[in-house]
């Protein structure tokens, strides 16, 4: 498999993998609907395939199912995403598949990121040579091109499109390219735009592109032969009860919580999963992982009716310390140096890294990184712009309403 990346962990997803995925269950048409379009896609029908469907329904997890199988052997993936505060920041996305199809790591120089993208056009041919300047300018790293800054933003803007599209049809011819890029629903401008133009050069080559979004996003897409759509519905209620037994056990005494829940839950599998969570936070369940056991009475259980709300109320229930040291990593943004943390929060070493270990052990929090000069990263799983951190915000109706941010490192730029 050529999955493009680093050892860094970059998303939510990710880090929860590292301690084990929930067992996947309902969405066997699905995958076999993908591996199918995979396959078209590999012997040079290029195609489009978009998965819609409502917070937590499980978007990401069909992504992560497909790049870590043995239908990607072979490929090129690269992974992207749109974030709920990036709309303002052009490229956003693509930025963050170019670091990973570059090799980029947070502790690299200008130098040597110059050294990794030179280095790698110089492998794809000459040809590619000419869009060193656009590729650059959207890394941050400066170079010097009079060339390039004597372009007008309209002609810069159409340097960069042919220069993403470029280099992902030159890597086609070489291997197949599966391009990844989640939640369209947050897509800046300059991305759609160059999704807009790898779409409509993607027939004749061994390139696919998979796109995820909430219903409320719009594309021009869908009357394209090489397009497929998958949509994600709410779980059965079969397939619900198979994953409380797998998350909960079969004890008999838990057939009342379990009903409670896949009614709560309406076929969402995050908002069930988070309710467990809350529940053994808060007692309700004792035990272990698949074996728990009620340890108060069913009548006395209480559920927030969202996602939004149950994660408000698992940070209230957050020593004031902790509290205070998520709220700081939140205002820092979704990527949290530790130096950064250390001047913000003004806690002693110790204090510090205890707080951050606990924080981690709850999943506020996750580390994408450890380096000897630059300490270790983390990411804060709620989004620091979101209505979690405003008390007077009404909360989100119903679980499918939910918010489950994306939790990726990214690049950040200015526009053109």
């Amino acid at each position: 498999m050529g999955l493009i990346g680093t050892s860094e962990v970059r998303s939510r997803l990710q880090a929860t993998a590292v301690r084990g995925l929930t067992t996947y269950i309902g969405r066997r048409a699905e995958l076999d609907q993908l591996r199918q379009t995979m396959a078209r896609a590999r012997i040079g029908y290029g195609q489009v395939i978009a998965v819609i469907g409502e917070p937590g329904i499980g978007k990401s997890r069909l992504a992560w199912e497909v790049t870590h199988s043995e239908s990607v052997r072979g490929w090129l993936v690269v992974e992207g995403s749109a974030v709920s505060y990036g709309r303002t920041t052009p490229y956003l996305p693509i930025i963050e598949m170019l670091r990973a199809y570059f090799q980029i790591e947070m502790r690299d120089t200008a130098e040597e990121i110059l050294d990794k993208v030179t280095g790698k056009l110089r492998s794809l041919g000459h040809a590619l040579e000419p869009f060193l300047s656009p590729l650059l300018f959207l890394l941050d790293i400066p170079h010097e091109d009079p060339g390039w800054e004597e372009l007008d933003p309209p002609r810069r803007r159409a340097r960069i499109l042919e220069a993403i599209r470029s280099l992902f049809i030159r890597e086609s011819q070489r291997r197949p390219v599966l391009l990844i890029v989640e939640n369209l629903h947050w897509v800046d401008d300059e991305t759609q735009a160059v999704l807009d133009i790898l779409v409509d050069s993607l027939p004749g080559f061994c390139i696919l592109l998979f796109v995820n979004y909430r219903p409320n996003y719009e594309h021009g897409w869908a009357r394209k032969a090489y397009y497929t759509q998958i949509r994600l519905d709410p779980l059965p209620s079969a397939h619900v009860s198979s994953l409380l037994d797998y998350l909960l056990g079969e004890d008999d005494a838990l057939a009342g919580l379990k009903q409670a829940l896949i009614n709560r839950a309406q076929g969402n599998p995050f908002f069930l999963e988070e309710i467990v969570r809350t529940l053994v936070e808060t007692r309700v369940l004792a035990g272990e992982p698949g074996q728990y056991r009620l340890a108060q009475p069913l009548g006395s259980i209480q559920v927030p009716a969202t996602v939004q709300a149950m994660l408000a109320a698992r940070i209230d229930r957050l020593a004031r310390q902790e509290k205070s040291l998520l709220q700081s990593a939140a205002v820092i943004g979704k990527d949290a140096p530790l130096a950064l943390l250390q001047g913000i929060a003004e806690l002693p070493d110790e204090a510090l890294r205890g707080g951050l270990s606990r924080l981690q052990a709850a999943e506020f929090l996750y580390e994408t990184s450890v380096f000897p000069d630059s300490g270790v990263h983390v990411q804060a799983r709620a989004d620091p712009r979101s209505r979690l951190w405003n008390p007077s915000a009404e909360p989100e109706a119903g679980p499918s309403r939910a918010d489950s941010p994306s939790d990726r490192e990214t690049s950040r730029r200015p526009p053109p």
